[in-house]
């Protein structure tokens, strides 16, 4: 039976949510503030937190700010309630570090399956050993932004899952990534408190908290987002450290590492045991491209294990071969995915992904083409 923790300063509200949540089966934690709150869930740890954001003296926004400051509860997947429904209200409780927004007045059944979702969304991770260290580690950058690096990224995970693999997305990205977002899941900034403090060791059980489930099987590693992602971004030595927890619980982890070289995404390109370059058919984007062929050379990674994904956008043909394009990048060039600027909004709108969406499309089966490059060598 899973313990929910409710927080709200109306006390006829917390008694219905009491009510309501307990009928379904849930053991229910009462507190009318966010002090008391916080008292109890560092004494009785719960499964899930359920706060309002207005409250007075502290709000819903202070109170996730500080159970994630709490190595104790930093873990606790937090619903917040509140009437406020602007844009920029959610955005706040985000970075405060919720992991879901639910406007008032709720309906029992839907806050009952976010609870449910926000549950299910928590896989076990297991103390890594050196017999369990199995998985192929890719990165994936690009030459430059906005190149599709994330669908690309994103496509081919999950097709790969789909053939019965276990896949994990790791998202590097120093901006703060939208694998999630991508696939329909709220970042949840549950790496925070640990990069706010370098020193801190980076543990199985820090990863397990902030991994999320998608309904295909592909497991998740969502970055630390909002304007945190630039005042505490991820160190070299703490993306090795994760890297070297997810590599032993699944079969692939792909790692989006965006197109900036910081310490941290070179860190990780030096354990991947192969490297996916995203970059446009266009002579700007080769350009950039080489720049970071050459970046990767200078810091001594072996080209045989890196290749070329182009992303067409344009309908209109780009006027290369494959051979010239080969020539100009210096690199093998493993495919190119025709334009779908239709396809690709819908599967954005829709929170999925395009070989989820159209699974026989031509663009999906261009997708598919390209696991055996990552598999060949497995």
């Amino acid at each position: 039976m899973s313990t929910v923790l409710v927080i709200d300063d109306d006390v006829n509200a917390l008694k219905l949510l009491g009510y309501t949540l307990r009928k379904v089966g849930f053991k229910i934690l009462l507190a009318q503030n966010g002090f008391e709150g916080l008292k109890k869930a560092e004494e009785h740890i719960p499964d899930l937190i359920v706060s309002d954001l207005m409250m007075p003296r502290m709000d819903g926004y202070e109170v996730t700010r500080r159970l994630r400051a709490n190595p104790k509860t930093r873990h606790i997947p937090i619903i917040i309630l509140t009437a406020k429904s602007q844009v920029q209200d959610k955005v706040a409780g985000f970075e405060a570090g919720a992991n879901d927004y639910v406007t008032k007045p709720v309906m029992p059944a839907e806050l009952i399956a976010r609870i449910k979702a926000q549950l299910a969304a928590r896989p076990a991770v297991a103390a890594p050993t050196p017999l369990q260290a199995r998985a192929r580690l890719v990165g994936f950058v690009g030459a430059k932004g906005g190149v599709g690096l994330t669908t690309l990224l994103v496509n081919i995970g999950l097709a790969l899952q789909k053939s019965g693999k276990d896949v994990m997305l790791v998202d590097f990205k120093s901006s703060g990534g939208n694998v999630c977002q991508m696939l329909g899941h709220a970042p949840n900034n549950d790496l925070l408190t640990i990069l706010r403090n370098p020193s801190t060791i980076v543990t199985p059980d820090d990863i397990g908290r902030a991994m999320m489930r998608h309904t295909s099987g592909v497991t998740m590693l969502p970055p630390v987002h909002g304007v945190y992602a630039r005042y505490h971004p991820l160190d070299a030595k703490q993306a090795k450290a994760i890297l070297n927890i997810v590599d032993a619980n699944v079969d692939y982890v792909f790692i989006d590492l965006g197109n900036a070289m910081t310490q941290a995404v070179t860190s990780a390109l030096k354990i991947c045991h192969q490297i996916c370059l995203v970059t446009e058919p266009n002579l700007l984007a080769f350009d950039q491209a080489r720049r970071i062929t050459q970046y990767l050379s200078d810091v001594g990674l072996n080209s045989n294990n890196l290749g070329a994904v182009l992303i067409n956008r344009s309908r209109t043909g780009h006027g290369f071969t494959m051979s010239q394009i080969k020539d100009i990048l210096k690199i093998d060039v493993w495919g190119i995915i025709s334009p779908v600027p239709e396809l690709a909004h819908q599967a954005t709108q829709a929170k999925t992904t395009i070989v989820e969406l159209q699974p026989n499309h031509i663009v999906s089966q261009q997708f598919e083409q390209l696991i055996p490059i990552f598999t060949s060598n497995s």
